[in-house]
């Protein structure tokens, strides 16, 4: 099962620096590598730095300017940075009634976008945006009467929520088409090996492993290692298979290389993680 995380759960984990009712935030550059699923909406922007997302069974990179809009009880994620590697980001909590609140006054289709889209909207906000949606959360730790500080955070969502109407930025260095073929192909097929994965791309391995290097910051063996620890971690909280049997699912080469990898990137055994789950 995947884990729910409450605002009463997010709040003992960070000091909820702002926030009413139906609106909380945080600035943090803590790494969450549990799977989770709210019951409230979320948007999260990386103010600096890098890391990665896993959403819905994918991987994605994550650097500076990106922003996700995750929607409640539907999208499951967790992400990460490299250890020492700078990771901030704020995420914005918002109960679902205000998203659909504030989406209905921007336009009739958007909240059912947002609710039916396969995947959750992404964009790329550029330094002056960032800024600009900081300076507001700036006003907000100010001492306002409660009738601004609430139009305050409507218009905070306002601003957020107008982004997939205005499609305002696309990412500064588009992946070449076969890379996003590449990753797809990466996402959905972690009982392969890469040789078998590259085989069908008509680029030399080293090419491959190049490129793939520059835009996504880390080597392929490493993001593809990534992302069968983490579908190995949703089959230890799902399914009761055996150790044996998952690594000849996510086609780790054996146990031994499997555990001391699962051990490096979770803390903790594949055992424990189990066993961790069932005590949820």
């Amino acid at each position: 099962m995947n884990t729910h995380k409450t605002k009463a759960q997010l709040m003992q984990k960070q000091d909820i620096l702002i926030g009413n009712d139906s609106f909380f935030t945080q600035l943090t550059n803590f790494s969450n590598n549990q799977y989770h699923i709210h019951d409230f909406y979320e948007i999260f922007y990386v103010l600096e730095g890098k890391g990665r997302h896993f959403l819905n069974n994918e991987t994605m990179p994550l650097a500076t300017g990106d922003l996700y809009i995750l929607r409640a009880n539907k999208d499951c994620h967790s992400f990460s940075s490299d250890s020492g590697d700078i990771f901030i980001h704020r995420d914005i909590i918002i109960e679902r009634e205000l998203i659909k609140e504030v989406a209905d006054f921007l336009s009739p289709d958007l909240f059912e976008e947002l609710e039916r889209s396969d995947m959750p909207f992404h964009f790329n906000l550029s330094s002056e945006e960032l800024k600009g949606i900081e300076t507001q959360f700036l006003h907000l730790t100010k001492q306002l009467d409660e009738n601004k500080e609430r139009i305050l955070y409507k218009k905070i969502v306002v601003d957020l929520l107008s982004l997939p109407l205005l499609n305002i930025k696309d990412t500064e260095e588009k992946l070449p088409i076969w890379m996003n073929t590449l990753i797809s192909t990466l996402n959905h097929s972690t009982h392969l090996s890469l040789t078998e994965v590259l085989q069908d791309f008509n680029y030399s391995q080293a090419y491959i492993c190049r490129t793939f290097k520059k835009y996504m910051g880390l080597t392929m063996t490493e993001y593809f290692n990534e992302i069968k620890l983490h579908k190995a971690y949703m089959l230890l909280k799902t399914t009761d298979i055996s150790i044996n049997e998952l690594v000849q699912i996510i086609g780790f080469e054996n146990k031994t290389h499997f555990y001391r990898c699962f051990k490096s990137k979770f803390g903790k055994t594949p055992k424990e993680a189990r066993i961790e789950n069932k005590n949820v």
